[in-house]
């Protein structure tokens, strides 16, 4: 009878750690401003559409440590490099034509708020990583941007790859 007592409670603990795994693998929590905050659920997709929330994975150690530099909240070793996920919003894809102005971001011709490229952020420099002028974006490529003007998004670190997007989210 003991052994079937422990039998039950390992089944239970082996479930339960199996549960945990999964349910990290497909839930995400945002601690940033730069969206909303809260648990976001990565869900199957097919395609990338305008208005997409997705998880990207930024590219190099630069980007980490300008994150880290500016106390940026985000959770450490989630993409395959270990760099964290960041949680942006698709605005422009293949074919968008976007220009960058001292007014903001363009995308076909229209001003998107919010969009100012900030030269400081807690008194430390920013550098742009999109040039004043057009660009139109290639296949696979995207500009994703957060809600907010103070974001660390395509204004500082470019256009993204679709192989940086690690998955699509929706808020819970």
């Amino acid at each position: 009878m003991n052994l079937r007592k422990n039998y039950k409670f390992f089944l239970y603990c082996t479930s339960f750690i199996f549960i945990f795994i999964y349910i990290n693998s497909i839930v995400y929590f945002n601690p940033s401003k730069s969206m909303k905050k809260g648990y976001y659920l990565k869900v199957f997709y097919t395609s990338l559409n305008i208005g997409d929330n997705v998880l990207i994975c930024i590219k190099d150690e630069i980007q980490q440590k300008t994150m880290h530099d500016f106390g940026l909240p985000y959770i450490k070793n989630q993409c395959k490099q270990n760099f964290p996920y960041l949680l942006k919003r698709i605005f422009a894809k293949e074919n968008d034509v976007i220009q960058v102005s001292k007014m903001g971001i363009w995308i076909n011709g229209k001003l998107i708020s919010n969009t100012l490229i900030l030269n400081n952020y807690r008194n430390h420099k920013l550098y742009s990583l999109l040039h004043f002028g057009f660009y139109k974006l290639k296949k696979s490529e995207f500009l994703v941007l957060g809600i907010t003007s103070h974001s660390y998004d395509s204004r500082y670190f470019g256009v993204i790859k679709k192989s940086q997007i690690y998955g699509k989210v929706i808020l819970l």
